[in-house]
């Protein structure tokens, strides 16, 4: 039975939906996999982005309701299965690459754990309480129906002022308020200061706890702004703020975020007072004495401000970082554990790291060769019966690895020696890591490696269609 796309059996192991949405996943791998081989066709990072943004949200769907069964064996190996055929196409790898290393190389994350993610979130977005931060509120949205009638709604905007000409006019003859908002050594602190013809007259800051965000910061500082001129005098105050994402917020009035609501409430209930905010926004770090002020204030509010914060709801963007970290912990405990994928390892001991650097990398099947160890190497092919021994040709008693290529193979020395005097390391596999890390290291290490590898190949004769494709 299927109701809302999510298919019941009677014992409740969502078998079937498993089966229903990995058919779904499968269809589109077959359409991907005839225009995607190792050697030509689609590029990896369109792979990736089909992957993330169609094969994933499939598989995730109501999540919370079934994410129990993933820790069954059977759903584990069918949701690997189904993310290691993809991981393949991504990283141009062979297909008899382990699933660990393939994964790795394509970036994605078990499809397990991203299921347990989806769910806890939300769970926490529904009112459980938020594992890391117990008892803490979540950020939740303004219900719909506390907005204003769309026919009473605010016509709100803010100018962009881009010269200094154009400041000197707005603030001139009008007092005006900086307002600004700052993250510095994981503390969050904000500030608003009135000025009046080039001087400070007052200030006020805050602070936020270290869940908070900088956004969060900067549009308190608006709304202490705002309480400020509701206390005042003055009919007409100008707000000049840097976060151009808080006031493109402030200036949506179909919004429901909590805290852009309290604004638009606000900046009502001083126009029943006869008293305007006009909203600006200025660059940052552009030498402005008011902005420059706002920013230290914040940041010294970030740091010594003792008071209790000013606001204390999660916002969401805190809770799915937690929780990916979270993801990305238990894949590096499974990374490490694995018995599989050791020529991975050898260059990408931690996968936050390996992330970074592959991004930076552009991946292909020979570069797939190198840090999979599987392709046109001896001891690959005669493990496949595609060779009838194992040996490299430099020694019949050696056995042809992407590690003896590396590192010992007398065919490669010379090209070896002059690799490692522009790298400064020796060939092995402790430095492996670094050398992988580095910039500019990594260019010449794989300009060495990929010009070895295809040697091998090429001696082997390996790129055969039925032992990548």
């Amino acid at each position: 039975m299927t109701i809302l796309g999510l298919t019941y059996d009677r014992n409740l192991n969502f078998r079937p939906h498993l089966e229903r949405i990995t058919g779904k996943a499968l269809n589109i791998y077959k359409a991907i996999a005839q225009a995607a081989k190792a050697t030509w066709g689609l590029n990896p990072d369109i792979i990736r982005i089909i992957y993330t943004a169609v094969i994933e949200p499939i598989m995730l769907y109501a999540a919370s309701s079934w994410a129990i069964t993933t820790n069954r064996e059977y759903i584990r190996r069918k949701l690997d299965n189904l993310s290691r055929i993809f991981a393949i196409k991504i990283s141009k790898a062979h297909r008899t690459a382990s699933y660990t290393s393939v994964l790795l190389l394509g970036r994605i994350l078990p499809l397990d754990l991203r299921i347990a993610e989806a769910a806890e979130l939300y769970k926490i977005k529904n009112g459980s309480p938020i594992p890391m931060l117990p008892g803490r509120p979540i950020e939740k949205r303004t219900s719909i129906y506390r907005l204003p009638h769309p026919a009473c709604r605010d016509d709100l905007h803010f100018k962009i002022l881009q010269t200094q000409e154009e400041l000197i006019e707005v603030t001139n003859k009008t007092p005006t308020i900086y307002t600004d908002g700052s993250k510095l050594e994981g503390r969050v602190g904000g500030a608003a200061t009135w000025w009046e013809q080039g001087e400070e007259r007052k200030s006020k800051s805050f602070r936020l706890n270290p869940y908070n965000s900088v956004f969060q910061a900067e549009i308190v500082a608006i709304q202490e702004a705002l309480m400020m001129i509701a206390k005042s005098q003055h009919k007409v105050v100008n707000i000049i703020s840097d976060s151009r994402s808080g006031l493109q917020a402030i200036i949506n009035t179909n919004t429901t975020h909590p805290l852009i609501f309290n604004i638009q409430t606000t900046m009502r209930n001083l126009a029943s007072m006869n008293k305007t905010a006009n909203l600006f926004w200025i660059k940052a770090h552009a030498g402005i004495p008011g902005n420059e002020r706002a920013d230290e204030i914040a940041k010294k509010a970030a740091l010594t401000n003792k008071q209790a914060p000013k606001y204390d709801g999660v916002p969401l963007s805190y809770v799915r970082h937690t929780l990916r970290q979270t993801t990305i912990d238990k894949w590096q405990q499974r990374y490490t554990e694995a018995t599989t994928g050791m020529t991975t390892k050898m260059f990408f001991v931690d996968v936050r790291r390996a992330h970074k650097i592959l991004s930076k990398m552009k991946v292909n099947n020979i570069i797939a060769q190198l840090l999979t160890g599987h392709g046109g190497f001896g001891e690959y092919l005669f493990r496949f019966k595609l060779k009838s021994n194992p040996y490299c040709e430099c020694d019949g008693g050696v056995c042809e690895t992407v590690l003896h290529i590396l590192t010992e193979c007398p065919r490669f020395g010379f090209r070896r020696m002059e690799t490692e005097q522009i790298l400064d390391f020796a060939m092995d596999t402790q430095n492996f890591p670094s050398i992988i890390e580095d910039d500019s290291a990594r260019e010449a290490f794989l300009k060495f490696a990929i010009n070895s590898i295809k040697i091998a190949n090429n001696r082997n004769n390996s790129i055969m269609k039925y032992a990548i494709d």
